[in-house]
């Protein structure tokens, strides 16, 4: 029972895989990812001097790269952590912001997770019901 359990898992797992490279067949086609990242002290450092709303600043860094959409940005009260929800056409922008916030030197330990819309669910779930 366990094994057959570990399979469900795994095949749930690999059709969520297949449909994050292949795409949904929504209306903006868009993959979504959570990029985390911590400010570098000296970032932290001009906050503080000068206290303003970085979203103009994350919407500016994100929208640079053509046909990625800032949808919403977060600062980590504990950790002095960016968390921005971006949209991009396709996994390897994604990756591009990565480097170019390294390359930059304002955020360092950068992870980004493709995360799946509620409004994108219907479909996974449909597909893992479609796996027999």
């Amino acid at each position: 029972m366990k094994f057959m359990r570990e399979i469900t898992v795994l095949l749930f797992s690999i059709s969520v895989l297949v449909f994050s490279t292949t795409g949904f067949a929504t209306d903006d086609n868009l993959k979504y990812f959570m990029v985390l990242g911590k400010l570098k002290p000296k970032v932290a450092q001009f906050l503080v001097e000068n206290p303003s709303d970085p979203t103009e600043s994350a919407i500016k860094s994100i929208e640079s790269i053509p046909g990625a959409k800032l949808i919403d940005y977060y600062l980590e009260a504990g950790s002095a952590q960016n968390i921005a929800i971006i949209a991009v056409p396709d996994t390897s922008y994604a990756a591009a912001l990565v480097y170019q916030r390294m390359a930059s030197g304002s955020l360092i330990d950068i992870n980004v997770r493709e995360i799946i819309p509620a409004k994108k669910f219907k479909d996974v779930m449909e597909f893992a019901q479609s796996i027999k």
